[in-house]
């Protein structure tokens, strides 16, 4: 099914705190007021009794509570014209990781104030009217690089790991910090097994020299507004934080990572909630995972948002569906219709007749299994076999949760009369599910080193004061390239892995080799001049794609 109604998320800032302070302040008095004499001591056992329960809680939780941390790669959303890349080469800055995510240019213009130093407006100008940068290549642009931390929980004792579909997406590495043993402060290099970026979920697995402790799921359905949760996971890269809240609200709806999806039936929490949380798991006072820590809101935190208590998980009834199929299959089939569809206002349910809601069609795609059911616009669907229809939600889960090229039955209001049709399901392109149109895909995973080398000569020498005659120097480093923001222009090649460089030809041959071995990085070793006196050798530690 595609693009359904994304519901708009108004978030509000408290404008009456006093009131509630007071109001708060006067229950207390009152209930302090009417308490009996032995309260206290009654009161004090119970709150030791929940401080066990949330301490055995914890003890039983986090071994099986992963951290991870992702090298990745984020669309170029913002062209980086020569002149630019220039002006940071000459002023002997590196170009910032995630200066050039947003499409505006903020964080741009914000750093460029911050350093007290003054933006052109003409350096996104270009007199020739062209682009700045006359690469003519056919693939898609660089990526800019980038980290990601996350969190994530042992669905298997043979090292299958639950997460957010975001924490690993356009991740080139990704490592796990494990939690079970003390000792043990090894990163354990991940392979992605599969993700559905439709439910915001992935799983990746890692090879341990053990069996891993395991959480179990538990009924998200069951979990009631008000019962005790809590998160865990490794906020702003503290690892093996639990924060302590209730259940404030079920069957949320949240926005995905493309026009096509919406999130369902996601469970609100008060427990704390943080960048790096997501994926973590919140657990009930049984140790059962019941959501999976996907977002939060932040009102005004246009930087770092932080919790304000309103944090959102995937609901576990939700990862039941999905994370064994991804196991198991490394993908998630979904059935799929091909409509538009929009959920019902009060005085639509009354124009067509339809009191207790459902979907309604606002266009049915050509070509697809809507339209050979015969399904028009304006017909309201209101069940799916033996499901009923009240919301676009439940259609969406009705059908996507469907076998692909299944029969299902659907009975609609058309005209202000009941009909019942039959469709034949097709399967879910990939678009649609968030995974991306394959080609771009493809294309995307193509990515250049982005180092351009020439032979020490005496006007390079000059050029870059060197402290040499004779080896391999970088005189360019293309924008958002590998190793963008690694190596700079007048560093001196002096290795790559294993092999030592003297030539322009041993470079190129070292870095084919580089390439074609096992490994998922390289390793340039660099001479650098940091000062007019002083030379050092670096290290740059280049990832390359899996």
């Amino acid at each position: 099914m595609t693009g359904d109604c994304t519901p708009h998320t108004h978030r509000h800032t408290g404008i009456m705190v006093a009131a509630a302070v007071a109001g708060a302040l006067l229950t207390v008095l009152l209930l302090s007021c009417t308490r009996p004499s032995s309260g206290p001591r009654n009161s004090a056992k119970g709150l030791h009794a929940l401080e066990d329960d949330f301490v055995g809680l914890a003890e039983k939780t986090l071994p099986a509570v992963v951290g991870i941390s992702c090298d990745i790669e984020q669309p170029a959303t913002m062209p980086l014209p020569e002149r630019l890349q220039e002006w940071f080469e000459e002023h002997g800055h590196d170009i910032p990781e995630g200066l050039f995510d947003d499409e505006r240019g903020e964080h741009l213009w914000k750093w460029f104030e911050e350093q007290g130093h003054r933006l052109p407006k003409d350096f996104f100008d270009d007199e020739r009217g062209e682009d700045a940068d006359d690469e003519t290549d056919e693939e898609a642009p660089p990526a800019l690089r980038g980290a990601s931390i996350g969190s994530g929980w042992i669905y298997d004792a043979e090292g299958f790991i639950v997460t957010n579909a975001h924490v690993v997406r356009d991740a080139t590495r990704i490592n796990v910090s494990l939690n079970d043993r003390p000792d043990d402060d090894r990163l354990y290099a991940a392979e992605l097994w599969g993700t559905d970026p439709k439910s915001e979920l992935a799983v990746i697995k890692i090879e341990a020299d053990r069996r891993l402790p395991a959480l179990k799921l538990g009924s998200s359905e069951k979990t009631k507004v008000g019962s005790w949760v809590m998160a865990v996971g490794r906020p702003f890269d503290l690892p093996r934080t639990v924060t302590v809240g209730v259940v404030s609200a079920k069957g949320r709806m949240l926005p995905g990572q493309s026009q096509y999806i919406s999130i369902g039936d996601v469970i609100q929490t008060d427990a704390p909630i943080n960048v790096g949380n997501s994926g973590g798991p919140l657990v009930n006072l049984d140790g059962e995972v019941v959501g999976i820590n996907v977002a939060i809101t932040s009102p005004g935190a246009a930087l770092m948002p932080v919790s304000v208590g309103i944090g959102f998980a995937i609901p576990a009834d939700t990862a039941a569906h999905v994370v064994p199929k991804l196991v198991a299959e490394r993908k998630v089939p979904r059935g799929w219709l091909g409509i538009r569809i929009d959920d019902l206002t009060p005085n639509m349910r009354d124009f067509f007749k339809a009191p207790d809601g459902g979907a309604l069609v606002t266009k049915p795609l050509p070509g697809t299994p809507a339209a050979e059911a015969s399904l028009r616009v304006d017909d309201v669907i209101v069940a799916v076999g033996d499901q009923q229809v009240s919301s676009t939600w439940d259609l969406q889960k009705a059908i996507s949760r469907s076998a692909p090229y299944a029969k299902v039955a659907l009975r609609i209001i058309r005209d202000g009369k009941e009909k019942e049709l039959t469709a034949t399901l097709g399967e879910m392109p990939a678009k649609y599910a968030g995974l991306g149109d394959p080609k771009t895909v493809a294309a995307a995973k193509k990515k250049q080193l982005g180092l351009e080398v020439k032979a020490i000569d005496r006007e390079l020498e000059k050029e870059f004061d060197l402290d040499r005659d004779r080896g391999v120097v970088v005189v360019k480093v293309k924008p958002n390239s590998l190793a963008m923001g690694k190596v700079r222009p007048g560093d001196v090649v002096v290795k790559v892995n294993e092999a030592e460089v003297r030539t322009v030809a041993q470079y190129e041959a070292a870095i084919k080799a580089a390439r074609a071995s096992e490994r998922h990085y390289m390793l340039l070793r660099l001479e650098r001049r940091i000062s007019d006196d002083e030379l050092t050798l670096i290290t740059a530690d280049i990832a390359l794609e899996p």
